[in-house]
């Protein structure tokens, strides 16, 4: 009653505290919570009645050993003023640690469901678990402090064990991608380019392969139509004149230049634009345009220049005509598109 009266506690905390157990009385006097803290969270359970007597308690008890926690509890407060759940929301403030795994983390976590909580501690949805161990990625299971390998997601969902994986960042990125139209094939592509070396994948990883399938997505996609361009292109110049075959000559080069760099190269342009130039029926045609338009391109090498640039102005242009298409009748058009050049052709050499 000392130690109380000492901390100068408020009414609505000391009524609530006439009401309890000698326990409870002993750890909330004990706190290493600040007075005004503990009068705020006595206040969220008497007075606005967002958190149950339970939590309280669960937050004193927790006070006692440490007081870093105190940092986010405000953000605490706020969640369950917002009408979280708060034994979710309490669970997450209590296992949270500020300087590791913030409370904010872990309430993003959860609330992404990408984990819950069981044992006062973070566990794997079960849904994610089997994404993860798809991959080839070994998790582990926990019950009553004893971990093994999980074998079986459905059968450690059943006997309530907590599924563990630590990699919170890598388990919210396969989530991610897991959401993707493309995930399927694109875990099959990860998983036969890492072979054993998927269990050692991090979150960086995981997006560079991914990325790269993307890229040879799309890449295939580019050397069939370019194939098929050139095929087509040379069959129109075999039916031209003899004059008029000579008079292609350095455009007959300059595509089969092209052709072999965009068959034999892995070309390094973004993913957005290797998706502009196979959206048309003749990328061929369209490199080999902006060759001829830029002077700075002389080398066989500089060939990839010219893949990149003409798919950032084709992919610049269909921006602009889609967003022509969905202007609403009566707004001016945003963008216009006025050809501005010449292209110049240059002789290989």
């Amino acid at each position: 009653m000392a130690l109380l009266k000492k901390r100068d506690f408020s009414d609505n905390t000391l009524e609530v505290l006439a009401y309890q157990t000698p326990a409870f009385i002993r750890n909330t006097a004990h706190s290493k919570f600040s007075r005004d803290n503990i009068n705020r969270l006595f206040l969220a359970y008497n007075y606005d009645d967002v958190i149950g007597l339970a939590q309280l308690k669960k937050l004193m008890m927790h006070s006692l050993l440490t007081r870093t926690n105190e940092i986010d509890l405000d953000r605490y407060l706020d969640k369950v003023y917002s009408g979280c759940d708060p034994v979710i929301a309490t669970d997450a403030f209590i296992l949270s640690v500020p300087d590791k795994r913030p409370y904010i983390e872990v309430m993003d976590l959860i609330e992404s469901g990408i984990y819950e909580i069981k044992d006062s501690n973070l566990s794997l949805i079960p849904e994610l678990a089997k994404e993860i161990g798809s991959l080839g990625i070994e998790l582990l299971s926990s019950r009553e402090g004893r971990y093994k390998v999980l074998l079986n997601v459905d059968e450690a969902a059943l006997n309530d064990d907590r599924i563990v994986f630590d990699d919170y960042r890598l388990a919210r990125i396969i989530s991610e991608l897991s959401k993707t139209p493309d995930w399927e094939d694109a875990k099959e592509f990860i998983k036969d380019y890492l072979g054993d070396s998927v269990q050692r994948t991090d979150a960086d990883m995981l997006e560079h392969y991914y990325y790269m399938y993307q890229v040879d997505l799309r890449l295939w996609s580019l050397r069939r139509l370019v194939n098929e361009n050139y095929e087509s292109f040379i069959n129109e110049v075999r039916h031209g004149t003899v004059d008029e075959t000579i008079n292609r000559a350095e455009e007959i080069v300059t595509k089969g230049n092209i052709k072999d760099f965009i068959n034999d190269e892995i070309p390094g342009i973004s993913v957005e634009n290797y998706g502009a130039l196979i959206t048309i029926c003749d990328p061929l045609d369209e490199i080999y345009t902006e060759w001829g338009k830029r002077r700075d391109l002389h080398t066989y090498s500089d060939i990839e220049k010219a893949i990149e640039s003409a798919g950032e102005k084709l992919r610049i242009r269909l921006d602009r005509e889609k967003a022509a298409r969905e202007q609403k009748p009566g707004e001016s058009a945003a963008f216009t598109d006025k050809p501005n050049f010449k292209p110049v052709k240059k002789v290989r050499r």
